[in-house]
């Protein structure tokens, strides 16, 4: 009997590993939603328990599950904590467990390190981030336009004209960037970033006097994983261009925050990118920039809640128009406040800006044709 029982059990582990491995062998597919500058899926299961509320982040190098998530699941937790750092390099310490197998749409991936944590700050509640240790040692195609992530057993690569180096540390890939002569290296691409391109606070000074615009503001940062708040005073540049290898991004803006070097969401989400682990390299056809720019204004929400101008580039339809620095924006062909503000942090506001908009100057109501019809 006991035989028995032991062979029934090797069965079920080699169909549970067979599994695994068969689903790296076929080209796959799956959604995701884009929302508040984060990628969202909505179809995952972690060890069979289903879940429709997942960030994803190559900026992590571990899987994380949130503490409420955690408390409906079967894990090995390990017996010591492990120490996670944020990209202002704020340190916690977390319990380290094992996932025995985590599946979106057909793709599985078994046996995988992670980290319990408390995620009530990422944004709505989420249920876990899928970190860099998902999508390791694969080639991924990340198409923005459609919203689809797509599992590659191969490339083509007569198909992309740029073949960007990458360089993968921990399981994390880099790019090196070059702004105005000045080589940044150790790019982050960070598919859990909110931010266009985040660069150190000690690139200020690298960079200082070669930007078009810059702008200082004050916001309240929230630490991911201690739930930590703290008042940040943010630099934000707009440049002319950025190269990245043989690839250039015509007017793009940054903002100095922390002490890594990031791409965002924002930075990629008009474009389609491959992100190739096994032989570093990122190919792509361009990175479509959105084009806010093009009016020539950026705005940001203050601690006060009020939508200020917050960059103006020279000689644009923005100076043409009238704007000034810390105009405050309160309307937008009659959309509500609270709508603009969403709208300000999924940078969607810039595709409506093609009516009538309103602006508050020294208390007075000044009525701006933005785009004319």
């Amino acid at each position: 009997m006991k035989k028995i029982c032991s062979f029934v059990s090797l069965l079920f582990i080699l169909n549970f590993w067979s599994n695994c491995f068969s689903q790296m062998l076929v080209d796959t597919s799956f959604g995701i939603k884009i929302k508040n500058n984060l990628i969202y899926i909505d179809n995952i299961s972690v060890n069979g328990l289903f879940s429709s509320n997942f960030v994803l982040d190559t900026g992590s190098e571990l899987t994380v599950l949130d503490d409420d998530f955690v408390s409906k699941l079967k894990l090995s937790t390990g017996k010591k904590n492990i120490s996670v750092a944020d990209m202002e390099g704020n340190i916690s310490f977390q319990k380290k467990i094992l996932i025995d197998s985590l599946k979106i749409g057909e793709v599985l991936v078994c046996n995988l390190n992670g980290f319990i944590a408390d995620l009530s700050s990422v944004g709505e509640k989420v249920d876990g981030i899928i970190g860099a240790n998902f999508f390791k040692d694969k080639i991924w195609l990340f198409d923005f336009p459609t919203k689809r992530i797509h599992l590659l057993l191969q490339i083509d690569t007569n198909d992309y004209k740029y073949q960007i180096p990458l360089k993968i540390k921990k399981g994390l890939p880099y790019i090196d960037i070059e702004i105005a002569n000045t080589v940044l290296k150790n790019v982050l691409i960070d598919i859990g970033n909110a931010n266009r391109l985040s660069l150190a606070i000690k690139d200020s000074t690298l960079l200082k006097g070669k930007s078009d615009n810059d702008h200082y503001y004050t916001f309240l940062s929230n630490s991911v994983f201690n739930n930590k708040q703290e008042k940040v005073r943010i630099k934000e540049s707009v440049f002319n261009s950025i190269h990245i290898n043989k690839l250039r991004v015509d007017s793009c803006y940054a903002i100095f925050y922390g002490n890594v070097r990031a791409i965002g969401v924002p930075f990629l989400q008009e474009s389609v990118i491959i992100i190739d682990y096994p032989n570093k390299k990122l190919y792509t056809n361009g990175l479509h920039q959105k084009n806010e720019l093009e009016f020539g204004c950026r705005f940001i929400i203050t601690e006060q809640g009020k939508i200020i101008v917050s960059s103006i580039r020279e000689n644009s339809l923005a100076v043409k128009k009238g704007l000034l620095l810390g105009d405050e924006l309160i309307n937008v062909t009659n959309i509500e406040l609270d709508s603009l503000k969403e709208m300000i942090r999924d940078e969607s506001i810039y595709k409506k800006m093609d009516t009538e908009t309103i602006i508050k100057r020294e208390n007075n109501g000044i009525f701006i044709i933005i785009k004319e019809k």
